[in-house]
């Protein structure tokens, strides 16, 4: 019997690898819509569906196409395509682009060269190409300013109610939060880390807390924490509860556009808060692998993608390694003892794939989370507590918007001195991926 059941398993897994080899194929072959008009010129007619980067000579737009026009002739095509439009400053007034001309939710018409995005150009480059086909962006188009316009306003459409909450989210923020803060909220709650200055990216990178930047699991896990603190005040069944918070948590995932971090973590979430509601204990171990596959088996090019690595790395580091970590630690106070478990946990989990993708190792990280990770789970929560007041009460929100700019100085500058200690980060080799292997082997057998 018992090998009958080793028999299953085996056919079972031989199953989903090909199941995952199957749609992988698929996938990175795929080359979208648009591949016929690769070096053509067209017109294309299109809705703006994320926010716009904005930088000094160019804006970045994802679009997501309705129809275009070749030689002529029109045809009904939906896929995103990634537009860099550049603009000439000195032909400029003072008072043009000072913000983008366009924001999200706007239909745009605008003609240009569709154009292929470079693939891997060496072994370990960056794969522009994969990266941009796991987000569903097959193309890229480069304009002038002028060739981009509006759409007719006559014709304009109603913006979607989870775009406008976004859009809102993204003006509430610049009206109340100042400096950098604002640009450090944006990036903690709608996921623009591109509004954070470059300098002050590379002293999270350097430090090891750069995954704050980006909407993760512990950012879910503040937002849960919040939303458990209030929903406890009115003495609700945990099935009530259960589903308003995963209803909250879905919502706001698919408002960030549903990053594959996010993703992550509000599936697990979701299973957790499932089996707390039911009285049934939690497999994270279990949790992590299903969420892993339902993922793969919708893009499988995520698996190669260093976010989607990281972000489950550091959650395979702090399940497999939690109760160990936790023994050593016997006489931390509870606490500061839990905190630092699982930052260490983590950190051990995520090591060897920044050494390998990144080529850095900062020995004062778990020093640096220690310190900053409780700070940005109170940026995080006064940040909904901003959106809050903005709509009951702005006066209020004037003062909750100054805290959280302070409370940001504080952060940035308190990760640049950190940065500045001599070792704080060293710079290291790749290792073998074989040796990477054998460490989450051998950190899955402890």
């Amino acid at each position: 019997l018992q090998f009958i059941h080793k028999l299953d398993f085996t056919y079972i897994l031989i199953l989903f690898m090909l199941i995952g080899w199957s749609r992988g194929l698929v996938f990175l072959q795929y080359e979208g819509p648009l591949y016929k008009y690769i070096d053509e010129e067209i017109y294309v007619l299109g809705e703006i569906a994320d926010f716009p980067q904005q930088h000094e000579h160019r804006d970045i737009y994802i679009v997501k196409t309705e129809k275009i026009s070749y030689e002529g002739r029109e045809h009904a095509v939906s896929t995103k395509m990634r537009l860099t439009v550049y603009r000439e400053p000195d032909r400029l007034d003072e008072n043009t682009y000072i913000k983008n001309p366009y924001v999200r939710g706007d239909k745009i018409v605008f003609k240009g060269k569709v154009e292929k995005p470079a693939g891997k150009r060496n072994p370990k480059g960056f794969d522009y190409e994969l990266y941009l086909k796991n987000r569903g962006i097959y193309n890229i188009m480069a304009i002038n300013y002028n060739e981009i316009e509006p759409y007719s306003t006559s014709d304009r459409p109603k913006i979607k109610l989870l775009q406008s909450m976004a859009i809102w989210m993204d003006k509430t923020i610049d009206q109340y939060v100042i400096g950098n803060g604002g640009s450090l909220l944006k990036s903690m709650i709608l996921g623009q880390r591109w509004e954070i200055p470059s300098d002050i990216r590379d002293s999270f990178s350097k430090t090891g807390t750069a995954h704050i930047l980006a909407i993760s699991g512990l950012h879910v896990g503040f937002i849960m924490a919040g939303i458990d603190f209030l929903l406890r005040r009115f003495y609700l069944r945990r099935t009530i509860i259960f589903a308003i918070q995963s209803t909250m948590l879905t919502i706001y995932c698919l408002l960030i556009g549903a990053p594959p971090s996010a993703v992550r973590a509000t599936i697990m979430a979701i299973i957790y808060l499932g089996g707390y509601a039911l009285n049934r204990p939690e497999d994270r171990a279990n949790s992590l692998a299903f969420t892993a596959f339902l993922i793969l088996f919708i893009k499988p090019g995520k698996l190669f993608d260093i976010g989607f690595q990281l972000s489950f790395a550091a959650v395979a580091g702090i399940t497999l390694l939690y109760s160990r970590i936790r023994y050593v630690l016997y006489f931390v106070p509870r606490d500061i003892g839990d905190m630092l478990t699982v930052i260490a946990a983590a950190q051990l989990g995520v090591a060897p794939l920044i050494i390998y993708h990144y080529n850095i190792i900062s020995p004062i990280s778990i020093v640096a989370n220690l310190f900053f990770v409780p700070m940005a789970g109170l940026v995080v929560q006064l940040g909904f507590i901003l959106f809050l007041f903005a709509l009951i009460l702005p006066p209020l929100a004037k003062l909750i918007g100054i805290a959280i700019s302070y409370l940001s100085f504080i952060f940035m500058e308190g990760t640049c001195i950190l940065e500045s200690i001599p070792l704080s980060s060293i710079n290291i080799i790749s290792p073998p991926v074989f040796l990477i292997i054998c460490y989450y082997i051998l950190l899955w057998m402890m």
